[in-house]
Parts: structure tokens; C-alpha cells; sequence
């Protein structure tokens, strides 16, 4: 099946011949994955590795997040620091998913609030 037929079949709750693949990836092992099979445009990449789903994003003009925060890494998107809980760093999300980080470590949180 082409990505396309896969996908609507899916959606259609037919049975496809594979689950439909998407790419979701830290942007630091995605950057390493590239290097290392020689890519340099993400189409290609997701291609070779048989992907069926590929995510496009437009950014706003300004986000949603308030003027004047420092933007950090959320779970679902940018956020920024609202406060702390026991030593852990609380930060909101662009969706209001709010979520506890650990400091000085990129990716370890874990859900507070929504």
C-alpha cells in the first residue's frame, strides 16, 4: 500500500497491511540519525525509513506563550516557568499542560495539572 491508502484505510477502521508510521524524535538523536545515514532533507529521511505521516507546523507570530518569558521546552510545545514545587521546576505549556522538571535535565518530567 502507498502511505496515503494506508492512512485513509486506518482511519476507515479497515485493516491496512502495516500500521501507519509517523516520526517522532528528540531533536538531538534525529539530528545524529541524519548525519549518520547521510541525509540532509527530512522528506528523504522519512522516505528510506518508510514513514507514512509527516507532520507539518506553522509557526504564530509571537506563540501564545506572554511577553517577556524565558521559552523553554515543553511537553506538548514551548512553555515557561510558573513557579516550583519542591525543588522541581513547574512550566505551562502552550496548551496549559502544566508539568514538573527536574532541573538541569533536558527531557525528565513528569504531568502537574491540565
Amino acid at each position: 500500500m502507498k502511505p496515503r491508502d494506508r492512512c485513509i484505510c486506518s482511519i476507515l477502521l479497515e485493516e491496512p497491511d502495516r500500521i501507519p508510521l509517523i516520526l517522532r524524535i528528540r531533536p538531538e538523536p534525529y539530528e545524529r540519525l541524519k548525519s549518520l545515514l547521510g541525509f540532509r532533507n527530512h522528506l528523504d529521511l522519512c522516505r528510506y525509513l518508510g514513514v507514512d505521516i509527516v507532520s507539518t507546523h506553522i509557526g504564530v507570530k509571537d506563540g501564545y506563550l506572554p511577553r517577556g518569558v524565558e521559552v523553554k521546552e515543553g511537553p506538548y510545545g514551548p512553555a515557561y516557568t510558573i513557579g516550583e514545587y519542591m525543588g522541581f521546576e513547574i512550566r505551562r505549556d502552550i496548551w496549559g499542560v502544566e508539568s514538573i522538571w527536574r532541573p538541569g535535565r533536558t527531557y525528565t518530567y513528569t504531568y502537574h495539572r491540565h
